[in-house]
């Protein structure tokens, strides 16, 4: 069963993310196999607020040492970040999306 994680920005998570996004991106790329989706979450118009990841993992400790090497999480983009087992029941992951 996989893990939720969601996370919110720090007070100065938006200027974070412009600097550590290459960092960033390169890591999620290493780790994509491990990734069921993950991507920015949006509070208001269009700025980012934090990120959410579902984790294909039955172990908490291993959904934790995903984040922690996140380059966003070690460099203080995240004040927050919660964890909760997530039972996909319905629905499609991102494949075939319009929005």
């Amino acid at each position: 069963m996989p893990y939720l994680v969601l996370c919110d920005d720090s007070f100065d998570g938006e200027t974070l993310r412009n600097q550590y996004l290459q960092e960033h991106l390169k890591y999620i790329e290493g780790v994509l196999g491990k990734i069921c989706v993950a991507g920015p979450t949006i509070k208001f118009g269009d700025q980012y607020s934090g990120s959410c990841f579902i984790y294909k993992t039955d172990e908490l400790a291993s959904a934790k040492k995903l984040l922690e090497n996140d380059p966003y999480r070690m460099h203080g983009v995240y004040k927050s970040c919660s964890f909760v087992r997530f039972v996909p029941a319905a629905g499609n992951w991102i494949g075939g999306v319009t929005w």
